[in-house]
């Protein structure tokens, strides 16, 4: 082993980091930097290998390193593995990466800087403050190795070490400014020791000493809460005797009384907790009503406010008013004899401006005299957190309305919500060891959302996984609440039922304030008040009211009714109320469906999406009750969907509608649920219901539309010409009728027929055209579809610069506009410029959105490109093998949507990998299949890249006019031109023979 190097001079110990050398940071998230910029490294496992040589002085073996490192691989597969790594790493640190002999590695300390060789130094030297200033957090926090069990147990003991270490100088700072009488900063110091390790109790000891000697006795009494609270939470254990000794006068807190037992887990409220404590410390707030439904978690979030302001030292009395008597009550949570009630008022009066303590009112919307809360204010310093139903009304009362716990609307995020993770860990008390699937996420999202977050419903519904699955339980409660009426194991009291506390609830209201809410209870989401007037003849009076009693919430455009309310009022909703909340949203549809082609369309989009549930509700009533108001209907869903990227949901509305009698009803039905269809990649379905609707279809511009569509399904099944002349007769029909929204789809349509020719310059002036109408109608949505098929066909041409500007236009719009289909498209070919002009990094991260975007729309097409794009990134970062994994997705994604267009892109992409793993043989085959996919399907582009890709393996006489025609062809891709040209090394000259004779050539030699 070599000896260790010697300790550098103090004034080379003192330099900053990044002086010319790399820096290597260990304590605390562990990275590379040079020059105060950001190093990449390859893999996790280089960060590994660069601390452990850190932290060996005479440097480590490379044996060690790669038994530590790969123990489960056998040991030349891990030492070719070390060696990979350290030749990565060799590339990025020069000369600091050391070889001491050929089998020991160590790093230079003249051209690295690393903060764990600062530390340590900072401490033999004495300088304490350098060292607790350089240590930033644990050692190497952050990274963890699966499966390198070696290596986990050295990084836990140097971590522990280091610590150690560390704590040592923090303690000896305090003990330093203490005898300095600089209090304040020994106290900073051993707060930076609590948090940096929470359960040792000597920096705890330390930080009481100073608060007793400085008369703090409430802060030595917070802080020994905390210490009490970490160590009976992580550890079951009491504080020491030497610790409870150390109170002092504050010792007498501790006899306080003790809060309720918490019956249920805290989850979520963060913020509701600091938004009420924030309340709770302004002067002017002295009553603090936290006003809720029942069962929503008024108490428990009031009990997790209490249990902060006792940690802050707070003198506190929790108070439960069930009884509706305020004196006698609180007589008996402060301990008081109850003599007369004169006397027990004066004398409760007197124990509480005594002690001035902060008083927690229970369920007092049970009060009989509310006003005697005044009084409390009036006569005490007291500060007043009530917990009610409904507000009190009073002079000063301060209303915090609570809501049930969040959930998130999208399925994949629901598993970090709070919501769903109180479901859970209600559900493991009904059955240990309840672990939801991944599948199981999104029906515990619904039964949340169904159950409005609120915790009562909550941990009803969560008895229910004994018997029952996840979403068995959000399929019955769709229908009904029956199983939150009680149930074995289901919680005792007030709270055993929900359909109980919502039916004490409602008994508590005015007979006019009941019968608004029933019809009230028609309105799915949100409304605002003239909707509630003309629907439910809902005065402001009354809406005001329920609002006070928390049964209605406000929310930005209105107000809400929560969805459990609503569900258990459901059956008490009189029948004209129904038909007037269906006629009212039809002619809101109605309304709304020009500006979903026009300049108020953003707006549109925005009111619709707002009125979403209330909408299918009315489309629902409509289908079951009067079919006519269907027809007003339709043109306005189809574009709600159509532009929100919800394709599926939409085709799932116009199902419901299938199978009415009137024929010019069904041919609309039909016809729109064709196009959203066709949007999935069901294109047999779409074809099929498409060809109906046109076979029903007698107006010209409903035989127009399916025209248009029909020719959308013959362009992804491969049938350009066919569509074509679809899309040519749809735009006579839209001209004739002046329809110039229709006349821009048509318009837009060939232009992406043109660009699988190959026909950039026709694809251009198609793309020009149609976006000119859009513009002119002030239509985002094909404004930006238009853009985008512009910067298609500029790319093709070469003119990124062009292109790019065109896309950030299209992105820019389909933003705004919340499109996430034409958001898809456009990311997609800035990436795919971003990638032509070997910017990957932008080219990933637009990719990526492009991908995020295409998953949410379900577009199977959208996804494909965006895989391949991410694969052809994976082949330039060297990791083929990655690449081959998402090409083979996308060709998938292709296949299962019947595009093949797509397919033939896949085989050239997967051509292009197996051609760069050397796999010659799989290369040909799919560039053979690449090929003659694109000679049927007349794409010259993908023929030429096929063709560009086979050159290598023909014939130098083919090969030579393969790239001639490669190069001089119109239909050629930039890209691929430029590329060809470079590999000629030269002018090419014009050949002499066509695409489909060379290709056809090719294919037969190969």
């Amino acid at each position: 082993m070599i000896a260790p190097q010697p300790v550098p001079p103090l004034a080379e110990r003192a330099e900053a980091p990044g002086q010319g050398r790399p820096s290597l940071y260990l304590l605390g998230p562990a990275g590379l930097e040079r020059g105060g910029e950001r190093v990449y490294l390859a893999t996790r496992k280089s960060l590994a290998l660069l601390a452990y040589v850190a932290a060996q002085p005479g440097g480590s073996a490379r044996a060690e390193l790669a038994g530590l490192l790969w123990p489960d691989h056998p040991e030349e597969q891990a030492r070719a593995s070390l060696r990979q790594e350290v030749s990565r790493l060799g590339q990025t640190l020069g000369e600091a990466l050391r070889k001491l002999d050929p089998q020991t590695l160590a790093l230079s300390r003249e051209h690295l800087w690393a903060d764990l060789w600062a530390f340590e130094a900072a401490l033999e030297a004495g300088e304490l403050e350098r060292a607790v200033g350089l240590y930033r957090g644990p050692f190497l926090q952050g990274l963890q190795l699966k499966g390198a069990v070696g290596f986990e147990e050295w990084q836990a003991q140097a971590r522990e070490r280091l610590q150690q270490r560390y704590l040592e100088a923090l303690a000896a700072l305090a003990a330093r400014r203490a005898e300095a009488g600089r209090a304040g900063e020994a106290l900073a110091y051993c707060r930076q020791a609590i948090a940096a390790d929470p359960l040792a109790e000597g920096p705890y000891l330390q930080a009481m000493r100073l608060l007793e000697r400085q008369g703090d006795h409430a802060g030595a009494l917070r802080l020994y809460q905390s210490l009490e609270k970490v160590l009976r939470e992580e550890l079951g254990l009491e504080p020491s005797a030497e610790a409870r000794a150390l109170l002092g006068p504050a010792r007498s807190s501790l006899s306080a009384p003790r809060l309720p037992a918490p019956p249920t887990p805290l989850v979520g409220r963060r913020q509701e907790i600091e938004d009420v404590l924030l309340l709770l410390q302004r002067p002017d707030c002295r009553l603090l009503n936290l006003v809720g439904p029942g069962g929503i978690g008024k108490t428990r979030l009031a009990l997790a406010v209490a249990e902060r302001l006792r940690e802050q030292g707070q003198a506190l009395h929790w108070v439960s008013l069930g009884g509706g008597k305020l004196v006698s009550s609180l007589a008996e949570a402060l301990g008081l004899p109850l003599l007369g009630r004169g006397n027990a008022l004066q004398a409760l009066l007197h124990r509480v401006r005594e002690g001035g303590p902060w008083l927690v009112l229970d369920e007092a919307e049970a009060l009989e005299e509310p006003g005697e809360l005044e009084v409390l204010l009036r006569e005490t310093p007291s500060k007043l957190l009530l917990t009610s139903r409904e507000r009190l009304r009073l002079h000063g009362e301060w209303v915090y309305e609570v809501h049930g716990l969040a959930v998130a609307a999208e399925s994949w995020a629901v598993r970090g919500s709070p919501a769903a993770e109180l479901f859970r860990a209600m559900a493991e008390r009904a059955k240990p060891g309840f672990a939801p699937a991944p599948a199981e996420w999104q029906a515990i999202g619904r039964i949340c959302r169904q159950l409005s977050g609120m915790p009562l419903a909550l941990e009803l519904a969560a008895t229910w996984v004994r018997l029952m699955g996840c979403e068995a339980i959000a399929a019955h409660l769709e229908h009904d609440l029956d199983l939150l009426d009680g149930s074995p194991g289901s919680p005792g009291g007030r709270h055993a039922s929900l359909k109980a506390v919502l039916d004490s609830t409602l008994e508590a209201l005015r007979p006019e304030e009941r019968a608004a809410l029933e019809r009230l209870a028609v309105f799915r989401g949100g409304f605002d008040l003239e909707t509630a007037q003309q629907v439910a003849q809902a005065s402001p009076a009354l809406l005001a009211a329920l609002t006070d009693r928390a049964l209605l919430q406000r929310q930005e455009a209105g107000f809400r009714i929560l969805e459990v309310v609503r569900q258990h009022l459901s059956p008490r909703v009189p029948a004209g109320t129904r038909a007037a909340h269906a006629r009212h949203f039809a002619a809101l549809l109605h309304r709304e469906a020009g500006s979903l082609t026009g300049g108020d369309q953003h707006a549109a989009l925005r009111r619709l999406s707002a009125a979403g549930d209330n909408l299918h509700a009315a489309w629902r009533w409509a289908v079951a009750h009067e079919p006519a108001l269907l027809e007003p209907m339709s043109d306005g869903v189809f574009l709600l969907h159509e532009l929100r990227g919800s394709f599926r949901e939409g085709v799932e509305w116009f199902a419901e509608a299938q199978g009415l009698p009137a024929p010019g009803l069904q041919a609309r039905v039909l016809a729109r649920k064709g196009r959203l269809l066709y949007r999935l990649s069901a294109l047999g379905e779409a074809r099929q219901g498409l060809e109906r609707a046109l076979s029903l279809a007698e107006a010209p511009q409903e035989r127009a539309f399916c025209l248009n569509n029909l020719g959308l399904v013959e362009l992804s099944e491969g049938h350009a010409r066919a569509a074509q002349e679809l899309f040519g007769q749809s735009l006579a029909l839209r001209r004739e009728a002046g329809h110039r929204w229709g006349a821009a789809n048509c318009l837009y349509n060939l232009g992406l027929v043109a660009l699988s020719f190959g026909q950039q310059e026709a694809a251009r002036q198609r793309f020009q055209e149609a976006l000119e109408h859009y513009r002119a109608l002030g239509d985002l949505r094909g404004t930006s579809l238009a853009l985008t098929g512009l910067g298609q066909a500029w790319t093709a041409q070469g003119q990124y610069g062009v292109a790019r500007e065109l896309l950030r236009q299209a992105l820019s719009l389909s933003q705004q506009l919340g499109d996430r289909f034409s958001e898809a498209a456009a990311q997609l070919w800035l990436g795919a410029v971003a990638g032509i002009e070997r910017e990957n990094e932008e080219c990933r991260e637009r990719l990526q959105a492009s991908l995020e975007a295409a998953y949410q729309t379900g577009d199977p097409v959208s996804i494909g490109r965006a895989l391949l794009g991410l694969g052809r990134l994976a082949v330039r970062d060297g990791k083929a093998e990655q690449a081959l994994r998402l090409q083979r997705q996308a060709l998938e994604r292709f296949q299962l949507g019947h595009h093949p267009w797509g397919e033939a892109l896949a085989y050239n992409h997967l051509a292009r990998t197996y051609s760069a793993l050397g796999e010659s043989a799989e290369s040909r085959a799919h560039y053979r299949l690449a090929l003659e996919q694109a000679l049927r399907l007349e794409a010259a582009p993908l023929a030429l890249r096929a063709l560009a890709g086979m050159t290598p393996d023909l014939e130098p006489p083919l090969a030579a006019e393969a790239r001639r025609l490669i190069a001089h062809h119109p239909s050629t891709d930039a890209w691929v031109r430029e590329e060809t040209r470079r590999e000629a090394g030269g002018t090419l000259e014009p050949p002499t023979r066509s695409l489909e004779g060379v290709a056809l050539e090719a294919l037969r030699v190969l």
